[in-house]
């Protein structure tokens, strides 16, 4: 695609939210700029012979800018959805799981810490006959 060209696929909803999607977000994020994805309402059947969940993704095929926005919308037509909402990228890269947009706020961080910010962690050998392991 020449650079600058906007392409649209026509994609089922599942890669965002499965783990097999990851090469394509990353795609979208890293590679070009990811300008809309519109999510059909899965109740609203787009096709007679297949049961599938679709999606329309729009990008532009140069670098992402920094601090981009990306339109995410569900239901109803893409001309005409039934909510809209803007996302920055940064959230995007945290975030695994994309169909909870546009209905749902990003995820706050995280704010727990692991046990091994606390303690140094190490596996060691208790077999309650150490003496035997130790002796040879």
């Amino acid at each position: 695609m020449q650079s600058g060209g906007i392409a649209g696929w026509l994609i089922p909803s599942e890669f965002m939210d499965v783990n097999y999607g990851r090469s394509i977000k990353k795609y979208l994020l890293d590679k070009v700029t990811l300008l809309h994805i519109h999510r059909f309402d899965p109740n609203e059947v787009q096709f007679e012979d297949a049961l599938v969940s679709s999606s329309i993704i729009w990008f532009r095929n140069d670098p992402p800018p920094t601090d981009h926005q990306v339109k995410f919308t569900f239901g109803g037509s893409l001309l005409y959805p039934k909510q809209s909402r803007l996302v920055s990228t940064s959230v995007l890269h945290e975030e695994t799981k994309w169909t909870r947009f546009p209905m749902s706020d990003p995820r706050g961080k995280e704010t727990f810490c692991h046990l091994s910010d606390l303690f140094t962690v190490k596996r060691g050998i208790a077999t309650g006959y150490n003496s035997f392991l130790y002796s040879q």
